[in-house]
């Protein structure tokens, strides 16, 4: 009899040990949960930074990419303008004789004034002088200074010759100027006089 107690007696002692035992493993199971749940929390809030950070990083890229592109662009625009001031710079300079010839001048003037139907009265030069350096043919040579000289003509023909004349002069391949047009009275034949003050340039 007192066999059986002692088996017994075992048996439920046995049984509350795996009781216990259980019991632990459940409380270490959960701990690790809780530990998981927090490192996975922490690590997501960390990501969020990070992914955040890295989107504000893109944009002030894009921004400074976009303020080079601006800035190359108005360093293009900037390049063009000059090399469109240089190019008209060196076409108006080609409009401008090296020195002018008084002779060559005047037979110039006959063969323009005769092509357009009009008649050579007089011509007379004025003194060959030195430019104003703020004028557009001064700012049209190369070096920045040229040689002036005032050519008088006058002229009989119709108004409407008269007017080609004038369009003629200031559209030469030449550089020239027109300062003043002092129209006469009508002669006889319907014809008109003129006086034509006509401005000549020469380079340094």
């Amino acid at each position: 009899m007192a066999f059986r107690i002692n088996v017994k007696s075992n048996t439920a002692s046995s049984g509350a040990s795996k009781g216990k035992n259980f019991l632990e493993d459940i409380r270490v199971f959960a701990v690790l949960m809780v530990i998981a749940c927090v490192g996975l929390i922490a690590l997501i809030v960390v990501g969020s930074r990070s992914i955040d950070e890295t989107n504000a990083d893109i944009k002030q890229e894009m921004k400074t990419y976009e303020e080079n592109q601006l800035s190359i662009a108005n360093l293009k625009a900037l390049q063009a303008k000059s090399e469109e001031y240089e190019a008209q710079r060196d076409a108006y300079d080609a409009m401008i004789p090296e020195k002018m010839d008084q002779q060559q001048i005047m037979i110039e003037m006959e063969t323009r004034v005769e092509s357009m139907n009009c008649v050579l009265t007089d011509l007379t030069f004025g003194s060959e002088s030195a430019d104003d350096k703020n004028s557009k043919a001064a700012a049209s040579s190369s070096n920045g200074l040229v040689n002036q000289m005032q050519v008088q003509i006058s002229v009989r023909g119709t108004y409407t010759d008269i007017m080609k004349l004038c369009e003629s002069i200031v559209t030469d391949e030449e550089l020239m100027r027109i300062d003043g047009i002092h129209m006469m009275p009508m002669t006889q034949g319907g014809l008109k006089e003129a006086q034509i003050t006509i401005m000549k340039f020469s380079k340094k």
